[in-house]
């Protein structure tokens, strides 16, 4: 069960449906990592492609500095039920890019 007064991830889980839920996610990303968070259009534009054909614009992008970033993210990530996958051919290759559940 998750405690609502532990630290980590807001208790709530939520679907990124909305600017708000964004937000939620981009502040705890920034309050339990340590790595960059790009949530502005333009890193997310920037994001939005790699070396293949498809251009799916991200919610937010995490640039990682350490496995415990990762592993933090993925544990937001469940919490707000989103989908999170690693940029394989972005400019930064180590950054997790963060999805719409469909």
């Amino acid at each position: 069960m998750n405690d609502p007064s532990a630290p980590g991830p807001s208790a709530a889980r939520v679907s990124l449906d909305s600017r708000a839920q964004a937000a939620a996610l981009a502040a705890d990303l920034r309050r339990n990592t340590q790595g960059e968070v790009l949530f502005d259009a333009a890193s997310r534009g920037r994001y939005s492609t790699d070396a293949s054909i498809y251009q799916i614009e991200p919610v937010g992008v995490l640039v990682p500095k350490s496995e415990d970033d990762v592993a933090a993210a993925l544990a937001i990530a469940a919490a707000h039920r989103c989908r999170c996958w690693r940029a394989a051919a972005a400019p930064r290759s180590a950054a997790r890019r963060w999805a719409r559940r469909w």
